[in-house]
């Protein structure tokens, strides 16, 4: 054998597997009522490369959003959003959209939170891929008490989650994360954490069913889900988790609680209120 043309080959076949990096994947959600009412839809197309990706919504219940992109280069930790028909960015910052929801917490009383993990197996193929399948349940007591409304509720949430060990591009987890669907409540959704790290790989397929039962008995119950439907591999080229030169960098405002002055921006960039991200007037 010739160790010349031998080595030859592994460096060429070495550089055709490098040269394929990268997955390209569309995912569905759906969110709403198990019975009666409207049920909202998401249609995502993501590209992938290690720690890069780019979220393209390609089909939202808000019009305005359509087209526009989510993109990361550290695997999600930072995610900017980005608006290709006003030519614009900013940096999606989940904890001060965390914060807003925290004022709203704060007519809220939770309380007697419990977290357990029901199942785990084989899981069905998803997209072509082999799956193990997980089923958590978390319960807990909602309170509320906000001028004339009161209420109290027991909130409880059953997930599935379908998850691979075959794809390893960490940026798939910025749109395709364990913990989707957060309380707000910092006990509560520390539970959640605890049970989700025990699943491995990237979850491929989530299906949540959150019932809330009031003190007379009535429960409503939502049903979220979200699915890869397909998944290709092959190069994506850097230039798509790219933001243009051209675009002006905005500021997302947060408003102010009661007794404070201004919202959460601080920086030069021009700031846009919260309530108008998606196309609000």
């Amino acid at each position: 054998m010739n160790i010349k043309l031998y080595l030859a080959g592994v460096v060429s076949s070495m550089l055709a597997v490098s040269s394929w990096a990268g997955i390209t994947y569309t995912a569905v959600s759906t969110s709403g009522p198990v019975k009666g009412g409207k049920t909202e839809k998401t249609l995502v197309t993501s590209q992938a490369d290690g720690l890069n990706a780019r979220i393209e919504f390609t089909e939202t219940r808000d019009k305005s959003m359509a087209g526009n992109y989510l993109v990361t280069k550290d695997g999600g930790q930072t995610l900017y959003l980005v608006n290709t028909k006003d030519k614009n960015y900013m940096k999606w910052d989940m904890d001060a959209m965390m914060q807003m929801a925290g004022q709203m917490m704060k007519m809220m009383k939770f309380s007697d939170p419990k977290s357990e993990a029901l199942l785990e197996e084989a899981g069905e193929p998803v997209a072509g891929y082999p799956t193990r399948h997980y089923r958590f349940r978390t319960v807990y007591k909602m309170e509320m008490n906000m001028g004339f409304i009161k209420s109290a509720n027991v909130v409880t949430n059953e997930e599935d989650l379908w998850t691979t060990t075959k794809i390893t591009d960490l940026g798939m987890g910025a749109w395709l994360k364990k913990q989707q669907h957060k309380t707000g409540n910092s006990q509560i959704d520390a539970l959640i954490k605890q049970q989700m790290e025990k699943t491995k790989g990237m979850p491929l397929k989530m299906v949540t069913l959150s019932t809330s039962t009031d003190g007379r008995g009535k429960s409503q119950v939502t049903k979220s889900t979200m699915e890869v439907t397909s998944i290709k591999e092959g190069a994506v080229p850097a230039s798509a988790f790219k933001i243009p030169d051209d675009y002006e960098e905005l500021k997302m405002e947060i408003p102010a609680e009661e007794g404070e002055e201004g919202g959460s921006s601080k920086s030069a960039a021009p700031a846009i209120p919260f309530d108008k991200i998606f196309g609000g007037k």
